[in-house]
């Protein structure tokens, strides 16, 4: 048809001619400039490009350049890398997808991506290691958190006591774990009502968007604790968990009140694990945790995709020292592994060592794992006011950099600082934290047992 129309145009008028012959050089000259840069071409994209557990945040992509940046955790063998990639719809890539490669860090590497036309483009892909944020820098921006509190200002089933500990589940649901708790109803002006109220040692509360729901032992008119020892001299104290395939796993403190040179305490008896099924929460079986030399583990607990740690603890409470455990994921009913130091990973619980930190604290840290860095939450001590954060590169330390996140004032002792980092906004972690108050006022006023939270801006 230009053909056609260039001849028409030539035997009318010759300036036209060469005009249309001008444009039609042009037309040609900018498809071969096109075809330089098939880049462009969604044909030939690069879709993602992921190294798995070393990636810190997403790849950089950019399509106009064929670039790719992606950072990495401090510490990564480079040499033995696997990317996973994926690309245009009927492309291919060299090297291919879960080939090995040698990422040297700051080098780059060519990847070739062919569309299904037989354009290639070649991609060009640079590895950095992620630098350690600037703490020395980092000023913590603390503000409470009016809807959690709100969530937790309850007028009937769980409506005050400790532990507050949460559970992610695969479905978005939320398990809550507490301890010693009250469970029944509230009058409007925050007095319990007497002939409906009942202490009980361990509560579940499953939190699905903004509704809560109670989950006792008993019935609703006499409720007894959820889990309960086949000893009836005995109970448990509900402590944290971790979800493994289908099931939920959570851990358990037996104990039993005895008189010690006329005092009451507490004798540690046992550690627990309750296995329930998911989704429905039907109760399968009660399993041991190690409890040896006195190492107590199942205070919190970790994920990572490729393992569930246990944080144990041994000491008095005021002054802990932390141990941590682990089994590889699928793996939550076999033999267990426990940090031992230098000699790494161990069977032996006996060779299990402490973890490094410049400070005794108290139980029950949060371990947050951002930007392949691992931050701790944790109180100082037991009923220390103080709320503080130590990073790590592995979850078994060593533990450095201590910060003071925030020293509570709304109680005269906190304790239990309980990150939960499923419901972090941006770089603001929620955190919940017990307040030791006197149970038997708190007939007068629910709120002097209920934990309270804040949330806190974390390093990027």
């Amino acid at each position: 048809m230009i053909i056609r129309c260039i001849i028409r145009d030539f035997c009318i008028n010759m300036s036209k001619y060469i005009i249309a012959l001008a444009c039609l050089s042009i037309t040609i000259a900018s498809c071969k400039k096109r075809n330089e840069n098939p880049a462009k071409s969604a044909g030939n994209n690069i879709l993602s490009f992921t190294i798995n557990n070393s990636q810190v945040g997403e790849a950089v992509l950019n399509a106009d350049s064929a670039t790719i940046r992606i950072f990495v955790k401090q510490g990564t063998d480079l040499t033995t890398i696997k990317p996973e990639i994926r690309v245009a719809d009927k492309a291919s890539i060299s090297p291919a997808s879960g080939q090995q490669v040698n990422l040297l860090p700051d080098s780059v590497i060519t990847y070739t991506v062919t569309a299904e036309s037989g354009a290639t483009q070649k991609w060009q892909v640079q590895v950095k290691i992620y630098p350690k944020p600037n703490l020395a820098s980092y000023k913590p921006d603390v503000k409470p958190d009016s809807v959690f509190q709100g969530y937790f200002t309850r007028y009937n089933g769980w409506n005050s006591g400790d532990g507050a500990q949460s559970i992610l589940l695969p479905d978005g649901r939320t398990v809550w774990m507490f301890g010693d708790s009250f469970v029944g109803e509230v009058n409007p002006d925050r007095t319990r009502v007497n002939n409906k109220t009942w202490f009980i040692n361990n509560v579940m509360m499953i939190q699905q968007g903004s509704e809560f729901t109670t989950h006792h032992g008993g019935t609703s008119d006499k409720p007894t604790a959820l889990f309960v020892p086949d000893n009836p001299k005995r109970f448990y104290w509900a402590r944290h968990g971790f979800v493994d395939g289908n099931e939920l796993y959570l851990t358990l403190m037996e104990l039993e009140k005895v008189k010690v040179n006329g005092r009451d305490e507490l004798a540690h008896h046992a550690d627990k694990m309750a296995v329930l099924s998911l989704p429905d929460m039907r109760y399968i079986k009660m399993l041991d945790i190690p409890y040896r030399n006195g190492i107590s583990y199942g205070d919190r607990c970790f994920s990572d995709g490729n393992y569930n740690y246990m944080f144990g603890q041994k000491g008095n409470g005021w002054n802990n020292y932390l141990y941590i455990a682990r089994a590889a994921a699928g793996k939550a009913k076999d033999t267990w592994e426990f940090f031992a130091g230098d000699k790494g990973w161990v069977k032996d619980m006996s060779s299990a060592t402490t973890i490094k930190m410049a400070t005794h604290i108290s139980s029950a840290p949060t371990l947050i794992n951002r930007n392949g860095r691992y931050y701790m939450i944790i109180h100082r001590n037991f009923f220390s006011n103080d709320i503080l954060m130590f990073r790590a590169d592995k979850p078994e330390g060593p533990y450095t950099d201590e910060v003071k996140l925030y020293t509570t004032t709304d109680a005269d002792n906190s304790y239990l600082a309980i990150g939960h980092p499923q419901f972090m906004e941006g770089n603001r972690l929620l955190i919940g934290y017990s307040v030791a108050g006197d149970i038997f006022k708190s007939y007068k006023n629910v709120d002097i047992c209920v934990p309270k939270f804040i949330r806190v801006t974390l390093p990027e």
